[in-house]
């Protein structure tokens, strides 16, 4: 397994680079466990940290040689929202992919947030919130905080219980005074039934691509709900590593 993670890192990066990177990803899978280790990316503007012994060098692989953002068709340099952010690599492969775009980063766990903020903070483009997306405007919690730390997922606060704000899509259009997402990525842990279950009548034309992590394991139900939300829409629908991709038509591209 070993030899071919490296394997990968050599044949993206080249021969000095992909070993540099190997070699933070091996630290992290061997030191003490939430020892920081910088990792430098030529893909990326600014260093990030991940935390040893977590789920974080896996979430590293997985963002680095999944390319799951490599697009086969151009993005507008609008605004992108990254919901389900977790440490913040993606929002950083994004921000430094199109400097003139507006990457608004969610994530609910705390400590997920906090290095988040760190790997973020360099980024002008970027803008991190500790809040969670949602069917209704409301405040959620993390079920289980013993979860990896790649899959927390989020459930209902009482009055009386920590949480964090919980956001619908179209209350962040409204926020950030957007008519309009150039890129919507979902990945929040089964959260995504509840968000395509109800209201999305307010917001599911208003976005040029869709990336959705669909998670029926944990949630039965999600590819159902995704289905009843973009039922009779115009979508061109195609999958990019772990994503559901939905893409509007060329007419509304660029409006």
């Amino acid at each position: 397994m070993s030899r071919g993670i490296l394997t990968s890192f050599l044949r993206r990066y080249g021969a000095f680079p992909g070993l540099r990177l190997y070699v933070a990803y091996r630290l992290a899978r061997v030191l003490p466990r939430g020892r920081l280790v910088r990792v430098d990316v030529p893909d990326f503007a600014h260093p990030i940290f991940i935390r040893a012994r977590t789920a974080d060098p896996i979430v590293l692989k997985q963002a680095l040689l999944e390319r799951a953002f490599d697009f086969p068709f151009p993005l507008r340099e609008g605004v992108f929202v990254d919901a389900g952010a977790n440490i913040g690599i993606t929002a950083a492969l994004l921000a430094t992919r199109h400097p003139r775009a507006r990457v608004i980063a969610i994530e609910l766990e705390r400590s997920n947030f906090a290095l988040m903020e760190r790997n973020t903070r360099p980024y002008p483009n970027i803008v991190a919130l500790h809040a969670a997306l949602w069917s209704h405007v409301t405040r959620v919690r993390v079920r289980d905080e013993a979860a990896s730390s790649w899959a927390f997922q989020a459930e209902s606060a009482s009055d009386v219980e920590p949480g964090v704000p919980a956001w619908t899509v179209d209350h962040l259009l409204e926020r950030f005074a957007v008519d309009r997402l150039a890129l919507l990525k979902i990945d929040i842990e089964g959260a995504e039934r509840e968000v395509f279950s109800h209201g999305v009548e307010r917001w599911i034309d208003r976005f040029d691509v869709l990336m959705v992590e669909l998670h029926d394991s944990l949630a039965p139900g999600c590819s159902d709900a995704l289905d009843r939300a973009v039922h009779g829409k115009s979508f061109t629908r195609s999958t990019q590593a772990d994503y559901t991709v939905l893409r509007a038509g060329d007419s509304q591209v660029g409006s």
